[in-house]
């Protein structure tokens, strides 16, 4: 993507060799024009971000739950929202970002009260103070 003309490259933000648009509605726009390529591309990102562990990618340790909250992926979100190891990862791999833990358990709490789970918005409440605290 570096060899992009400025053109192209201006709807983007690159950060860390990340490329993402610049604004949430161009990814819309692109993904109802791309259709099933961008569902595609989208099943693709949560594989790859299911297999953390694997190879401890900062792209996953960031987006993962993002992806999961996005496509409506409840239980695995919750899961994930819940995981200690994933948490730890995130502050031993990415430590100038000490609130990534939290905007997981944020993400699990949003869809927690998307789906009117009570007990589940009580629990990522809960969750997300101990967090705090632990940072």
């Amino acid at each position: 993507m570096a060899d992009l003309p400025w053109q192209a490259t201006r709807w983007f933000s690159i950060q860390n060799d990340i490329y993402s648009f610049a604004h949430p509605l161009l990814a819309d726009e692109f993904q109802g024009v791309l259709g099933r390529q961008a569902k595609s591309a989208q099943n693709q990102l949560i594989d790859y971000c299911v297999r953390w562990q694997e190879h401890h990618s900062t792209y996953a340790l960031r987006y993962y739950a993002e992806h999961l909250g996005r496509v409506k992926r409840w239980e695995e979100l919750y899961k994930l929202a819940h995981d200690v190891e994933f948490a730890s990862t995130q502050q031993q791999q990415l430590p100038d970002e000490p609130d990534l833990s939290l905007k997981t358990v944020q993400i699990a709490l949003r869809g927690a009260a998307e789906t009117d789970n009570a007990g589940g918005m009580a629990e990522f409440l809960l969750l997300h103070a101990e967090r705090l605290m632990q940072i």
